[in-house]
């Protein structure tokens, strides 16, 4: 799987309903046309006609897309904090 975005959600995401509530806001944020296709705790979903399945992991400087928050090292690295990772698994053509 290849990491395509990161998203840091404005609250903690402890079920899958909260899930899809940062999924949600991400998308309008970014003007993405948004389809839940699983809803869980690793989420598959279609942006723009296009799956990906979505992680909780940990803030890090080396993901993070906030190029303020790379220069500068301001991110909330701390261990309960946790950042969206959007990713788009590679599909391999005979």
């Amino acid at each position: 799987m290849t990491l395509c975005r990161v998203y840091e959600p404005a609250a903690e995401i402890t079920n899958p309903e909260e899930f899809a509530k940062a999924l949600k806001d991400f998308a309008k944020d970014e003007h993405k046309d948004l389809e839940i296709i699983d809803l869980s705790m690793t989420p598959r979903i279609r942006l723009d006609g296009k799956e990906y399945v979505c992680r909780l992991q940990a803030a890090d400087l080396a993901v993070t897309e906030n190029p303020f928050q790379r220069a500068f090292g301001m991110i909330d690295d701390s261990p309960n904090h946790k950042v969206i990772g959007i990713y788009r698994e590679e599909v391999l053509q005979d």
